[in-house]
């Protein structure tokens, strides 16, 4: 009967003296909140047992501090030891313990208090000082004393005064790693972790041999390098990325532990420094420092870096590069470099696809032997796409892809072929089916034009090698229903069939090197390019922007504005969209037809505006309050662009339906009354498509047009929501003609609120480039403006000079938050002069004069 009682009942009734074993068998199973269940019962009987209060106090805090609790455990944590205490009063340890934990009990409780009044939260934060203080004494280098002493001081608005405390603590013990840690967490949770390179450059030149100072200092280095890649400062990106990669060598050097984590930190910047390289337009150095993290550490080759990309995705990217230049060979090495290591399916069809390419272009040079050397590279190309599509028979893409190079060059196995286009068509139909009504166009694009290319594939193969035009025609027919983009190949097909034109040779007869009598008539570029999806479609990379110069065009931010612009200069508006997910094969072309002439052209007098749903930056201004331009447009921020596309596809909806697709690409004049198409898209493709070098027109005869010139006065600026108007008044700001150009600046921008004036104030109250002009903008804020700049410029300020505008600003705010980070810094860090006791004689104060005071 025994054996049928449960564990937990057999160690209930177990004698006190056997908790410890009890405990020990819990906590080797993983079982901590049974083993505190445990000793509670044992306490129940046994309430004097020190040892057990000591091992529950313990439990407790390791409960939050591993397992993820909430701070509120540590109080029960802080009444064990009190316990304690109360047991063995001469006990040093226990006395400290329980100080700190109280202290730390304190703070969480602290953070979910609701304060009344002023003198309510100044009680309060006397009262955690008080705890700091006997803490400080009894636990003297406390690491936890010191963590929670920095999250309260940050919590309170005076993150400057803990990140001096904590820069101090790590130069009297440069070793702790969780000093380190928080130092590093604060710096990037206030956004100012550009001011962690020279802080670790200290630190290094103070502990040059210890290697978790460097190690940090090498981490320090990589947030460096991330921040300027994402304001696309790509040179300072390249030499923050060489110092972290450098620094970590050492630190791994002076402690072989720290080797592994190094070298996760190393490819982060390896990695990232490609990256910039390719922002930079470096496609070399890109392609060096890619494949030399595949050759060295392969199994980096998919895991991320600080801002979230990989060597595998910036290698699919740099082939889509290579091949926008028109240098397939490249392309189709990095790409094969890539599929060897990642053993991808996406990354075996674009070797399939770049191998198709070499081949085709080999067919058609003419030169001896070219026809053998091509069919050897559609037999190597047939290969990667047989590997594709063995890796994943689900995507309808990668399974068309590999039938086609059967049907179109090969032709040796064209049954096989026909089996996997159906196989395609139906796995592709019930992608389909799966999306439901009215799908995005970004999911069902992709798999509809695979379907269709599938149905299209089909036509070809019954029409031109089976001579059953009946059957082609069918297959046509479904091809084009698919919705997949324009299909005049397949159009001019169905024609020829209805007229009764002949397709082509029997289903026995070999293909002939391409000599009289010529063969059977191959598929178009655009037949071709419709075909293979470039570059794998769905799954590859968005093809690389080309950009060869910004135009001259009169760029606005927002539908409404262009309108309106529009109507008082008596001029068109006009919208440039683009579907946003890099839907189907327009995309390249549809970003050089934006930096050519022919665009600024057909651009000339109107007010544009760039319609993309795609972002291209990290974000849209620098910390030193600078906009940060997309650089596929140029003439805007991504923020705009995406904004303008949003207004656009409203307007698409309401005039064409619910669907975007690619007719909605292109140019359109925007009126009062809807969208009108401004030229054949077409036309366009067939002059800008990939594969081809620009067709620029000559720059138009006669006097280039004037743009209506920009108002003098400050304030008809700020008045003003057009773009050049706000692009004038931040020039005046940032790189003024003189201080008075400046000063009316301001003045203009605190007397006309606006969203945009606003916006643009936020951003100077928080620069940290120029403390003149963020100390300017808060001499003026307004209280309407609120008090989250002010106190991020209190927080991070380094001197009383750069506190005092935001302390006057919060003071004019006067919400609670103002009100608590004033009272707080008044009680414990106003600057004073050395040795005058004021804080002091504040935290001793009678809090009842205390509060008259503050309230006075």
């Amino acid at each position: 009967m025994a054996s049928c009682i449960p564990t937990i009942l057999l160690l209930v009734l177990s004698s006190g003296a056997d908790w410890r074993a009890d405990v020990d068998a819990l906590e080797r199973a993983g079982e901590i909140d049974r083993a505190i269940a445990r000793v509670e019962d044992h306490l129940e009987r046994e309430p004097r047992d020190a040892e057990a209060w000591r091992w529950l106090a313990v439990a407790l805090e390791r409960l939050v501090d591993e397992g993820g609790r909430s701070a509120l455990v540590l109080s029960e944590a802080a009444a064990a030891w009190d316990e304690v205490t109360a047991l063995q009063p001469g006990n040093a340890d226990a006395n400290a313990a329980a100080a700190v934990a109280r202290l730390r009990a304190r703070t969480a409780t602290f953070a979910g208090t609701a304060h009344g009044d002023r003198a309510s939260f100044a009680r309060d934060v006397l009262d955690v000082r008080a705890r700091v203080v006997e803490a400080r004494t009894l636990a003297p280098g406390s690491a936890k004393v010191l963590l929670a002493e920095t999250y309260w001081l940050a919590s309170l608005g005076l993150a400057d005064v803990a990140l001096e405390g904590l820069r101090a603590a790590i130069a009297e013990t440069p070793g702790s790693i969780e000093l380190h840690r928080v130092l590093v967490d604060l710096h990037v949770a206030l956004s100012i972790e550009e001011r962690l390179p020279r802080a670790y450059g200290e630190l290094v030149a103070a502990h040059p041999n210890d290697a978790v100072v460097r190690w940090y200092a090498g981490y320090a280095a990589r947030l460096d390098g991330d921040l300027a890649a994402r304001e696309r400062r790509d040179a300072d990106a390249g030499a923050a990325y060489a110092r972290c990669v450098a620094t970590m060598r050492e630190a791994s050097a002076l402690d072989p532990s720290f080797a592994e984590s190094a070298l996760w930190v190393e490819m982060q910047a390896r990695t990232a420094s490609a990256w910039s390289a390719l922002d930079a337009d470096d496609v070399e150095r890109a392609e060096r420092e890619w494949l030399a993290v595949l050759e060295e550490a392969p199994e980096y080759a998919e895991r991320t870096d600080g801002l979230g990309r990989t060597s595998a995705q910036g290698l699919g990217r740099l082939g889509g590069r290579y091949h926008a230049r028109d240098d397939i060979v490249k392309a189709q090495g990095v790409s094969r470099a890539l599929a060897e290591v990642t053993d991808d399916a996406w990354s075996w069809n674009n070797v399939g696809y770049l191998l198709r390419e070499i081949g085709s272009d080999t067919e058609a040079s003419g030169d001896p032997g070219a026809f053998d050397l091509a069919r050897s590279t559609f037999i190597e190309s047939y290969r990667a796409y047989t590997r594709a599509a063995t890796l994943a028979p689900h995507e309808p893409r990668i399974v068309n892809d590999t039938a086609l190079i059967q049907v179109y060059h090969l032709r040796d196995d064209l049954e096989g072929a026909e089996r996997m286009l159906n196989e395609a068509i139906r796995v592709g139909e019930e992608q389909l089916a799966e999306l439901g009504y009215n799908p995005p166009e970004s999911e069902r694009f992709p798999i509809a034009q695979a379907v269709g290319d599938a149905y299209q594939n089909l036509g070809f193969l019954y029409y031109r090698l089976r001579d059953d035009p009946k059957t082609a025609r069918e297959y046509f027919v479904r091809s084009i229903q698919t919705d997949s983009g324009a299909r005049r190949g397949v159009v001019a097909s169905i024609r020829a069939i209805d007229a009764g034109q002949p397709g082509g040779r029997s289903l026995g007869q070999r293909p002939t090197p391409p000599a009289p009598p010529e063969p059977p008539q191959p598929p178009t570029e655009q037949e071709r390019r419709e075909s293979t999806g470039e570059l794998a479609g769905q799954g590859a990379e968005e093809r690389q922007r080309r950009v060869e110069r910004e135009v001259d065009v009169r760029w606005e931010r927002s539908l409404a504005l262009a309108l309106e612009t529009a109507e008082a200069e008596g001029t068109r508006a006009l919208a440039y969209h683009r579907v946003g997910g890099g839907v189907g094969p327009s995309v390249e072309y549809l970003q050089r037809y934006l930096h050519s002439t022919t665009f600024e052209r057909a651009a000339a007098g109107a007010i544009t505006v760039l319609a993309d749903g795609l972002r291209h930056t990290f974000t849209d201004r620098r910390r030193d309050g600078r906009l940060v331009m997309c650089p596929r447009a140029g003439g805007v921020t991504c923020a705009e662009h995406i904004a303008c596309a949003a207004e656009f596809e409203a307007r698409w909806r309401s005039q064409q339906g619910p669907r975007l697709g690619l007719a909605s690409n292109g140019l359109f004049e925007v009126t009062a009354d809807g969208l009108e198409r401004r030229g054949r898209m077409q036309d366009t493709y067939e002059r800008f498509r990939p594969g081809r070098d620009f067709d620029e027109e000559p720059e138009p005869a006669g006097a280039p047009q004037l743009r209506p010139e920009l108002p003098r006065d400050a304030a008809t600026l700020a008045k003003s929501r057009s773009l050049p108007h706000r692009r004038e008044l931040e020039r005046r700001v940032f790189e003024p003609a003189s201080e008075q150009e400046r000063a009316d600046a301001l003045a203009a921008l605190a007397a006309h609120p606006s969203a945009d004036n606003d916006e643009l104030l936020h951003a100077l109250a928080r620069q940290k480039a120029d403390p003149e002009l963020a100390a300017s903008v808060l001499a003026a804020w307004r209280a309407e403006l609120g008090s989250g700049s002010p106190l991020f410029a209190l927080q991070t300020s380094r001197s009383a000079a750069e506190r005092a505008p935001a302390v006057a600003a919060l003071a004019r705010v006067g919400d609670a938050a103002a009100e608590r980070a004033v009272v707080a810094r008044w009680l414990l860090a106003e600057d004073r002069a050395p040795g005058d006791g004021a804080v002091e004689r504040a935290s001793n104060a009678d809090l009842s004069e205390l509060a008259a005071e503050l309230e006075r």
